[in-house]
C-alpha cells in the first residue's frame, strides 16, 4: 500500500510565514500510514547497522590535501558521515591522537532536527572554547559535528575543512524515515516535516556558511557555498564515493588498510523515495542544493584527476585490517584487527539493531 494518496489535501499554500525559504511554498502532500514497516518496535534509540564488513580501497595521492593542517569535518546530516566519524575516533585510538565531537541538536518541537537558524554543534563549540584556542591547539587533529562552515573568529587559516553531500531528496527522504524509525515523527507528521520544517537547501546553507542557516536562501548563497568549497576546503564529494574519502583520510593517518560496517542505516522506511509527486515538490523547494550537489559532483571529478593517482583493490590474505563495527559502541571505539578471511564471513549477515547493545 503507497503512503501516498496522490492527491493534494489542499491548493492553498502554507500559513504563516515563509521568508526564510528559497522559493514559494509548495500544496502539502497527504499521508497514509503504510500497510506494514517494521515488526520492530520504533524508539529514540533505535539504530541499525550492516554486520557485513566492506574494505576500502587503497587510494595513492600526488599529495596530502589536509596540508598538516587541522581536519574539519562539516557533517551535513544523513550524507554517510557516521562513517567519517567512527574512522576518526578509531585512527585517534590507534594513533594516540584527540578529536573533538560537536553534536547539540536543533530542537523544533518534538523533533530533533537543523532547522532556520539553527547552527547546532557550532553553538556548543562556541560554549566550550574560546575563539581561538581550539582551532591551533596542537593536540586535536580533527574536529567533528553537525555544524555549518565557521565564520569570523573561526574562520582560522590553520583549519583544513571537507564534507560530503547528497542528492537533496534522497537526503530528505532518508532523514525523514530516520527520523520516523526514531520516534521523532508521526506519520501525521511527515509531510510538514518534509515540506515545510526542515531547512530548505540544508546543504547549501551549512557550506555558506552559519550567517546563511537564516532567512532567505539565494543565489549569492549557492555562490558562496561554492567559493568556500573552491577557496577553503581540502575537498568536497559526493556520498556515492565515501569509501574513497574514507580512504583518503585513512592514509593521512597512515592505517590504509581498513574494513568497516555501514552504521546508522535506516531499517524501517515508511516514506517512498520514487512518488512523484513528493520528489517534485522536495525538488522544488531544495533547487539550490541540487545545483549545489551538481557542482560538487564535476568538482569532485577534477580534483580526483588532479589528485589521485590509482585507486585500487585493497583485499588481499596477508594483511589485518583496522575494523570499524557496531561493536564500537560497546567497546569505547577500542582498536580491532581481523584478518581477511574473517572479513569475508560477514558477507551474508544483516542489519543489526546496535542500540541494543547498550
Amino acid at each position: 500500500m503507497d503512503i501516498f494518496d496522490g492527491s493534494l489535501v489542499s491548493e492553498s499554500l502554507f500559513e504563516g510565514s515563509q521568508n526564510a525559504s528559497c522559493i514559494q511554498p509548495t500544496p502539502q502532500v497527504q499521508i497514509e500510514p503504510a500497510a506494514s514497516t517494521s515488526r520492530t518496535e520504533r524508539s529514540s534509540s533505535l539504530s541499525f547497522s550492516d554486520q557485513a564488513l566492506s574494505i576500502i580501497p587503497l587510494v595513492s595521492l600526488t599529495n596530502d590535501p589536509f596540508e598538516g593542517r587541522m581536519i574539519q569535518f562539516l557533517h551535513i546530516p544523513k550524507t554517510a558521515g557516521t562513517n567519517i566519524d567512527n574512522l576518526v575516533k578509531v585512527l585517534a585510538q590507534n594513533g594516540n591522537f584527540s578529536f573533538m565531537e560537536f553534536y547539540d541538536e536543533c530542537l523544533a518541537g518534538n523533533i530533533i532536527s537543523i532547522t532556520q537558524d539553527c547552527t547546532s554543534g557550532l553553538q556548543n563549540l562556541k560554549r566550550q572554547l574560546g575563539e581561538t584556542d581550539w582551532a591551533v591547539n596542537p593536540d586535536v587533529k580533527v574536529v567533528l559535528g553537525h555544524m555549518p562552515l565557521p565564520e569570523g573568529h573561526y574562520k582560522n587559516t590553520s583549519i583544513s575543512f571537507f564534507s560530503l553531500v547528497r542528492d537533496p531528496v534522497d537526503r530528505l527522504i532518508s532523514l525523514t524515515n530516520f527520523l520516523y524509525q526514531r520516534n521523532f515523527l508521526q506519520v501525521d507528521q511527515l509531510e510538514d516535516y518534509m515540506l515545510r520544517q526542515e531547512a530548505d537547501n540544508l546543504q547549501t546553507r551549512m557550506l555558506a556558511g552559519e550567517s546563511y542557516m537564516s532567512g532567505k536562501c539565494r543565489e549569492k548563497t549557492l555562490a558562496k557555498a561554492i567559493e568556500n568549497i573552491q577557496n577553503m576546503f581540502a575537498f568536497a564529494a559526493p556520498i556515492e564515493d565515501v569509501e574513497v574519502v574514507m580512504a583518503i583520510i585513512a592514509s593521512h593517518f597512515g592505517v590504509p588498510q581498513i574494513a568497516y560496517a555501514k552504521m546508522q542505516v535506516t531499517g524501517i522506511k515508511i516514506v517512498p523515495d520514487d512518488h512523484k509527486q513528493l520528489v517534485e515538490k522536495l525538488s522544488k523547494r531544495n533547487a539550490y542544493d541540487i545545483r549545489l550537489v551538481a557542482f560538487v559532483r564535476d568538482y569532485w571529478a577534477n580534483w580526483k584527476a588532479n589528485h589521485i593517482v590509482s585507486v585500487g583493490d585493497s583485499a588481499k590474505n596477508d594483511s589485518r585490517y583496522l575494523v570499524l563495527s557496531h561493536h564500537l559502541y560497546f567497546d569505547e571505539h577500542k582498536v580491532k584487527y581481523m584478518s581477511l578471511d574473517d572479513i569475508r564471513q560477514t558477507k551474508n549477515m544483516g542489519l543489526v539493531d546496535f542500540s541494543q547493545i547498550f
